[in-house]
């Protein structure tokens, strides 16, 4: 019979996506009541509806779908007549064959319990201490424990009972002394905390395999609670453990203040050692040996879960990294218990290291010295920059775990602390995987040439990444995307060919995080391979499957590898039929190189509009000079000395030059020129203000021996009429030479 129960339990655990959508409801027999147990994905909103010999139990907002092939199989109390549910209602009807009550509440985080009852437990009073005195048991009963939890509390306190909590026959009452009264008032006290959720069971520390270890003496603890555990504690037994655990005594009105005001702050204990000794939690030997003597006792009569089992074989799975098993095992221990939640944590760590886990708890030790650091920073997805890593307890608990982990970890864990500056420490992990070679794993080789870009060696890390692709791995399109983004780095054009590839992974892995990634890589792609009308259709194409930001990051870098590479019409083509939306997006310095190109190419508005769409400050000096620029070529020049008013460089006082010249006002456009580099514009401002004298002082010799003619006295008459032609005369040969060497070396262009 127990191997029947395991070999189903075993083909339920395989199809445990289908009870995602499918409810199962279980039942049971207890004494004096019925129990349903309706197993749910996670909680849910729901409210019962009392009617007429049974109740309706609605989930607003949700349409569940309920097995119902396994709600008769262990009723024999007659309690339960009828249950059904509606195709497509999501309600379930329960109909009494006796003058029942029900109780629903949550059990765990996933577990609906309906427990069907003739009548509620009576509360046993507490004796008087005038009374005949009691036993230890007695006194247990004096606690008046008022919920599940505090009943079972109190029954692990005292000597284990014979019979049953209902069935139990009066003790022979002993002498009663002082130490009696002290002890029912501490009892009283510890069942009022586990009333109020305070209070929870801690259950012992077993090394993996040995079970039979007793548990170790009573251990006290103080840590705050949350609301959720609060109410979990105070619906639902508490599952058998060991040792108690005492959270405070203090009142839960004033306990969620107090957790409110604690949820910012930042913990600042570490996990134990023990519990994150993931090395010895499994041998080296075939993993289907070691399951096969863990799962026959998994469970046992009437497919009650043995915790401690279920615990050894969740740690058994992240031992070899099969974290997705692990959760699915420990989904059938409901128990909050901290061991628990770490387990499931680090379950969702080894499942997917490069991803960031739904792992809290674990992210909190990020600062700590030991092995809490090197799952605190695999649980991460984004490693903080500012923050301090132990480097040694990260490599030396690295270096502990089995090869085949640190197979599986090590790139992940090497390529979050190289993002996070972490070079060095990123190198040893790397190191620890051995030396490079063919037989390394796509993930290996990503972590090698993303390493490889960061110290500079661009060719290593695009040698390695081919040879990846060449072989046609798994990761293969995470390789291609590293590559693609390594090359556009290097401001190298790609081939059609290797766009083309990341397509068709792209196509491949469309809906998956991996497809966001490749995606992205191949629009630009696209773009760095010059295929620019194809990459902006595509985009409309691909950008539904990108997130929003990412969406909107792709498409500026698109933008900025044709501003770079696209000669200037495929350029014009594509910037000037840009929607202006994404002009308001984009970075300053991006949107001012856009309307630079542009109104080089002679497209003054049009380079107007990309800058009053982008959100530049005004004050910008690189905007307002843009600004003076646009307006010269749109024949302002009023305006352009207005938008550069108070701007004092030299690129201003060129401006202002300009708009001078095109003023006809040629003596202020040299008086903005003086003290510039620019030679040139001197003199040619210098020739239209006919100012000779400057001129001369220009260290080109023709336009020196032309400014000395241009300023030369007329020749005196006196000396005679022929002396005065002849000196004329001399006068226009040196003019005459001095203008044919300026237009000698003046290009002139010839009209056709």
């Amino acid at each position: 019979m127990i191997r029947v129960c395991a070999i189903s339990l075993l083909l339920s655990l395989c199809a445990l996506p289908a009870l995602a959508q499918t409810v199962l409801v279980r039942s049971g027999e207890h004494a004096g009541f019925t129990r349903l147990v309706l197993d749910f994905p996670e909680r849910i909103d729901w409210q019962d509806h009392a009617r007429e010999n049974g109740i309706t139990i609605t989930f607003p907002g949700q349409r569940p779908a309920f097995d119902l092939s396994q709600a008769f199989d262990r009723l024999t109390s007659g309690r339960l007549a009828g249950i059904d549910a509606p195709k497509g209602s999501g309600e379930l009807n329960l109909t009494f064959d006796c003058a029942c009550t029900a109780r629903t509440f949550w059990h765990a985080r996933s577990m609906l319990v309906v427990d069907i009852l003739a009548s509620l437990p009576a509360e046993t009073p507490p004796a008087p201490l005038t009374q005949t005195p009691a036993t230890e048991a007695d006194s247990l009963a004096m606690a008046k424990p008022t919920s599940a939890a505090a009943r079972w509390m109190t029954s692990r306190i005292g000597p284990p009972p014979v019979m049953t909590e209902r069935d139990a026959s009066p003790v022979t009452p002993q002498p009663d002394d002082r130490l009696l009264a002290v002890r029912r008032t501490l009892l009283e006290q510890i069942a009022q905390s586990s009333n109020q959720g305070l209070v929870e069971p801690a259950p012992p520390r077993h090394p993996v395999g040995n079970p039979s270890l007793s548990p170790s003496p009573l251990a006290v603890t103080a840590n705050p609670v949350s609301t959720e555990e609060t109410a979990t504690a105070q619906e639902a037994p508490l599952g058998l453990g060991g040792n108690l655990r005492v959270l405070g005594a203090i009142d839960p009105a004033p306990m969620s203040v107090l957790s409110s005001t604690l949820s910012g702050m930042t913990p600042t204990a570490c996990l134990p050692e023990a519990m994150l000794d993931v090395a010895t939690w499994g041998a080296q030997a075939p993993l289907a040996d070691q399951i096969g003597a863990l799962y026959p006792r998994l469970s046992g009569e009437f497919d009650i879960v043995n915790p401690e089992i279920a615990r050894q074989l969740a740690r058994l799975y992240i031992y070899f990294g099969f974290g997705l098993e692990a959760q699915q095992v420990l989904s059938l221990v409901p128990s909050d218990d901290q061991e628990i939640l770490i387990l499931r944590e680090l379950a969702a760590v080894v499942d997917d290291p490069d991803a960031e886990s739904m792992a809290p708890r674990l992210r909190r030790d990020l600062g700590c010295q030991g092995r809490g650091a090197l799952w605190a920073a695999l649980a991460h997805a984004a490693i903080p920059e500012n923050q301090l890593l132990d480097h040694p307890a990260i490599l030396r608990a690295f270096a502990e775990l089995p090869e085949h982990l640190r197979k599986h970890t090590g790139p992940a864990l090497a390529r979050k602390l190289l993002a996070a500056k972490h070079r060095e420490t990123s190198d040893m992990i790397l190191r620890g995987l051995g030396t490079e070679s063919p037989f390394d794993t796509a993930a290996e080789t990503i972590a090698r040439a993303e390493l490889a870009i960061a110290d500079g060696d661009l060719d290593q890390a695009n040698q390695s990444l081919q040879e990846s692709l060449s072989r046609n791995e798994v990761d293969t399109a995470e390789a291609l995307a590293t590559m693609i983004t390594s090359r556009i780095a290097q401001d190298q054009r790609l081939d059609y060919d290797t766009a083309q590839l990341a397509g068709a992974h792209y196509q491949e892995n469309r809906g998956t995080p991996l497809g966001q990634e490749i995606g992205r890589s191949y629009l630009l792609a696209l773009a760095a391979s010059g295929s620019y009308p194809e990459a902006f259709s595509e985009f409309d194409r691909v950008a539904p499957d990108l997130p929003p930001e990412t969406a909107m990051e792709t498409r500026h870098d698109m933008l900025r590898l044709l501003l770079e590479q696209a000669e200037d019409t495929a350029f014009l083509r594509q910037v000037l039929n840009e929607p202006a939306a994404q002009f308001g997006t984009m970075s300053s310095d991006l949107a001012q190189r856009l309307a630079q190109r542009v109104l080089t190419l002679g497209f003054a508005d049009q380079a107007a509009e990309i800058l009053s769409a982008a959100p530049l400050a005004e004050a910008d000096p690189v905007h307002r000079l843009l600004m003076g620029e646009i307006a010269l070529a749109r024949g302002r020049p009023q305006l352009a000395e207005a938008e550069v008013i108070g701007l004092v460089s030299p690129e201003a006082d060129a401006l202002r030059a300009r708009a001078r010249t095109m003023l006809g006002d040629h003596a202020g456009a040299m008086r903005y020129l003086d003290g510039l580099e620019d030679e040139g514009a001197m003199q040619r401002a210098a020739w239209l203000a006919q100012d000779w004298p400057k001129l001369l002082a220009s260290d080109d010799p023709t336009t020196q021996n032309l400014a000395q003619a241009l300023t030369q006295t007329a020749p005196e008459k006196s000396a005679g009429l022929l002396s005065y032609n002849s000196a004329l005369i001399d006068q226009s040969v040196e003019t005459r030479a001095a203008l044919s060497a300026l237009l000698a070396r003046t290009e002139i262009s010839t009209l056709p």
